[in-house]
């Protein structure tokens, strides 16, 4: 496709259907919003990344969409044949519910306040303007805040307002006419195959040991101790005289905590087992140096722990997860990454858009678009995600970690809008991943 510095939109098919300025975000969307006329060409060159800048409003989902799709092969070409510039207005085709396409026109301006648009290209501005403008998008969407799911009773808002927090998953919908999907990343207690993990489970199980059935016991002699019946009494009758109670505290202190019964809470941190912290509540209980490794042996090589952050240690959950960035990346698919409420408790900032938290350069309930994947070939054998920030600006990087032993990262802060994640974790501070259901 050939660059036009007017956009390469054909709307020959289809009839522009003309929306006023959207209302400012006070008072849900209708209060007034004041624009000025902008000048120059709509696209001076292909459009990239690079022309995206998040301002004050929270439409990361909506931006890093648009960045998802720009960073795919053929992604340039499919933003400049979303727009076209008839001079006094720009035409942008979206997409209605019904995926048929609509070919919105507005108006060739932009909000007077720089701070209430996106503040890199003038084509990024008007996409974004129009996404505002259109009612069919996003319509009968619900007020909310901080992430957070609109409560049943919540005002319906319009306009600007409407920016507001949002699915990456919809947005890329509503610029491409097809549904994605939007999957959970877990990163829970275990992670490996269900058979392994209810194996692993039984091990630990508060039933009283004298009434494990024979079966059971059969199972984990021969899957977990190699056939030794003798190993497995010895571990029943040191979990039946120190750990039922204590496994139990255990698991609680390292399930996900999550806040929806009380919304209006503080989030909390996820805590995530690792494989070292496994193996040192073994050894601070007293179990035989040679029953707990094969234990240990067992959950690592099953891939039921991770291990810390760049140990290269992950369980199978997070390798799946992986595999499925991978693969969409090598189909060409544009592919989002959500990240939880809460990334860790040492905030050093908050960011403009949403008043996100900002953890060792990460952004708490914000949207990143995902550019590449690496896979380390020697060891540790780590695996990397790249994302970049539609601030244009903040990131993390890692340094060799000083307590972690062997390999183990320490995440710290920079300013670069791209950065490589790895992967333990992404999947401790990240909670969706969004694929689009368009290959570019």
């Amino acid at each position: 496709m050939t660059h036009n510095p007017k956009g390469t939109l054909d709307i020959s098919d289809g009839i522009a259907e003309k929306f006023p300025n959207p209302g400012s975000r006070s008072n849900f969307g209708l209060n007034k919003a004041h624009y000025t006329k902008v000048t120059g060409p709509l696209f001076p060159a292909l459009p990239t990344v690079a022309d995206i800048k998040q301002q004050e409003l929270a439409d990361c989902y909506l931006l890093a969409g648009v960045m998802a799709i720009l960073a795919r092969q053929g992604g340039a070409e499919t933003i400049e044949g979303t727009m076209f510039d008839r001079g006094t207005d720009v035409v942008v085709r979206l997409y209605d519910k019904d995926g048929r396409a609509r070919y919105v026109a507005i108006e060739r301006s932009i909000r007077k306040n720089a701070e209430k648009h996106n503040g890199g290209a003038i084509w990024a501005s008007l996409l974004e303007k129009a996404y505002a403008a259109a009612t069919f998008v996003e319509e009968g969407k619900k007020y909310s805040e901080g992430g957070r799911a609109a409560k049943a009773d919540a005002k319906t808002v319009a306009g600007w307002a409407k920016l507001s927090f949002g699915s990456s998953t919809e947005a890329m919908r509503v610029l491409l006419g097809t549904k994605g999907n939007e999957s959970a990343i877990h990163d829970g207690l275990l992670g490996g195959a269900s058979t392994d993990v209810s194996r692993f489970s039984q091990l630990f199980s508060v039933e009283v040991a004298s009434k494990m059935h024979d079966s059971v016991r059969a199972t984990l002699r021969d899957s977990i101790f190699g056939g030794d019946g003798d190993k497995l009494h010895r571990f029943l009758q040191w979990r039946t005289d120190h750990v039922q109670h204590s496994w139990r505290t255990l698991q609680d202190a390292y399930g996900t905590v999550t806040t929806d019964a009380n919304p209006d809470a503080a989030a909390v941190p996820r805590k995530v087992m690792r494989l070292e912290a496994f193996s040192d509540f073994l050894t601070k209980h007293g179990l035989p140096t040679d029953i707990a490794a094969i234990i240990v042996n067992f959950a690592e090589s099953k891939q039921l722990m991770p291990g810390k952050r760049g140990t290269g240690q992950y369980t199978v959950a997070q390798i799946t997860l992986f595999d499925r960035i991978k693969r969409a990346i090598a189909e060409n698919r544009p592919v989002t990454l959500a990240s939880q409420a809460s990334v860790g408790t040492s905030i050093s900032a908050k960011g403009k858009s949403g008043g996100e938290a900002i953890v060792k350069g990460l952004a708490a309930s914000h949207a990143y678009a995902v550019l590449s994947v690496r896979e380390e070939t020697a060891a540790p054998k780590r695996k990397w995600v790249r994302v970049r920030n539609p601030w244009g600006s903040t990131g993390r990087s890692y340094v060799p970690s000083p307590k972690g032993g062997t390999n183990a990262l320490k995440a710290v802060e920079t300013t670069d809008a791209e950065f490589e994640l790895e992967l333990a974790d992404l999947t401790k501070r990240f909670d969706k991943v969004h694929i689009a259901g368009v290959v570019i």
